[in-house]
């Protein structure tokens, strides 16, 4: 999963008015791995 940026909107007087959300594509978060729904989900309650 990437991060998302805001990235400022101006008008053509240079005015902020408001903003766009980007991917940032160079930044990473740690998620949690998928599982497919095959996956043996009782094993998960063994864990702690």
């Amino acid at each position: 999963m990437n991060k998302i940026r805001a990235m400022p909107r101006v008008d053509s007087e240079g005015v902020l008015c408001g903003s766009n959300f980007k991917v940032d594509v160079y930044t990473r978060i740690n998620s949690l791995p998928r599982r497919g729904s095959a996956a043996n989900w009782t094993e998960w309650d063994s864990h702690n």
